[in-house]
């Protein structure tokens, strides 16, 4: 019986980055005061190595992953608020 052959792709540079492989992910435990954070995102990964309580744990050709304590950690969203008309408008729109 014959061997069957294995077809390994190429991994991408570290040059090479699609849209859609540039993502954050950050987790948060409520057992720990650690966040972690991972990023294909070369610019996340820029801005996080010049935060001075961001931890590098760990960097790859595909991202990096750090670890910094939970009570640094914001997540910024757009807050909504109902107009007259009942319509949901944007808080700067207002």
């Amino acid at each position: 019986m014959p061997r069957q052959r294995v077809v390994r792709e190429k991994l991408p540079s570290k040059k090479i980055r699609f849209d859609e492989e540039r993502e954050t992910i950050i987790r948060i435990e409520k057992v720990s005061d650690l966040a972690n954070i991972y990023s294909s995102d070369k610019a996340t990964i820029s801005e996080l190595k010049k935060n001075k309580y961001a931890k590098l744990k760990r960097e790859d050709n595909f991202g990096a992953e750090f670890e910094i304590d939970k009570k640094h950690v914001s997540i910024a969203t757009t807050k909504r608020v109902r107009g007259k008309n009942n319509s949901t408008e944007s808080k700067c729109d207002s």
